[in-house]
């Protein structure tokens, strides 16, 4: 029991430094774990990023395109109003802006939900303009009528047709994307 005794101090020493060198393990273990989750978030948010930036590029750049296609100074003369009824290229223009958002509503998803309500609200204004242009003019109304109807309307507007503004404010959005990257 003396030899314990004698020993003990030795014993407790060697179990304390034991201790000590457990927990320096344990700590340097612990920042390694933390440092490789650490990368391993920032490669998948990485990953993430890589592959949804050319989906959100490619979301902007149609949005854009079907704003310029809808817009009438584009729509029109892709409908040849010559030789139509007003009444026929009214409903021929619609059918051709519910198409072509039939073809983009997908894109909403990649968007902000500010881009995709000016867009409707431009998609909206340019079916309105259609329908009210049209319904104003005598039942023997020619295409040619209402497409120099659709463009005396729009005189007013120049800077600021919806199509117009929903485009500068889709661009604008996606420059500050692309400042942040």
């Amino acid at each position: 029991m003396d030899k314990l005794l004698e020993n003990l101090p030795l014993v407790l020493a060697a179990l304390f430094g034991g201790l000590v060198a457990v927990a320096a393990v344990y700590v340097v273990f612990s920042r390694l774990l933390a440092t490789e989750e650490a990368r391993q978030r920032a490669e998948l948010r990485l990953k993430a990023f890589t592959t949804a930036m050319p989906l959100k590029l490619q979301a902007y750049e149609r949005l854009i395109l079907f704003l310029e296609r809808i817009h009438p100074a584009s729509l029109l003369p892709r409908s040849e109003p010559k030789g139509k009824s007003a009444r026929l290229l009214a409903d021929q223009l619609k059918a051709e802006i519910y198409a072509e958002f039939e073809h983009n509503v997908v894109q909403q998803l990649y968007v902000n939900e500010n881009s995709w309500q000016r867009l409707l609200m431009a998609r909206d204004t340019v079916l309105a303009l259609i329908d009210t242009t049209q319904k104003q003019l005598p039942e023997s109304a020619t295409g040619v009528d209402l497409a120099n109807g659709i463009f005396e309307r729009m005189k007013g507007m120049e800077g600021e047709f919806p199509t117009t503004l929903a485009t500068n404010a889709i661009r604008r959005e996606l420059q500050e994307i692309l400042d942040t990257v």
